[in-house]
């Protein structure tokens, strides 16, 4: 392998967001040849101790559908999610509130008609 990949392997990668009152794991990613290494785990548990050496009270695993059946998509994001012992907090979610109502009107029309040539 070190012939290969020198000295260092490029196992998992991941991006934070980190601020006085947590630490969100935003996104993430593992190279299939190295799976085996279970590089997100040890990107994981080195982010919880992390927050936990900086006193940030929250870790933020994010993202997941919220639907928690074993045939969901994201049903193995959830597993490796829940097996840190997290706990799911389900928030309100995202919404729009057009400020000026004839433009967002303008705007929503104009993307249906480009939606629709695609």
């Amino acid at each position: 392998m070190q012939e290969k990949h020198g000295n260092e392997l490029p196992i998992s990668a991941a991006y934070f967001i980190i601020n006085p009152y947590e630490v969100v794991y935003y996104a993430g990613g593992t190279a299939n040849e190295f799976r085996h290494f279970a590089g997100s785990y040890a990107i994981q548990w080195k982010m919880i101790n992390y927050a936990i050496d900086h006193n940030i009270d929250r870790y933020n695993f994010y993202g997941i559908s919220g639907h928690f059946t074993d045939d969901a998509e994201d049903a193995g994001v959830v597993k490796f999610k829940k097996g840190f012992n997290a706990e799911v907090v389900e928030y309100v979610g995202d919404f729009i509130k057009p400020i000026n109502k004839p433009m967002y009107k303008i705007y929503t029309t104009l993307k249906q008609i480009k939606d629709i040539k695609k």
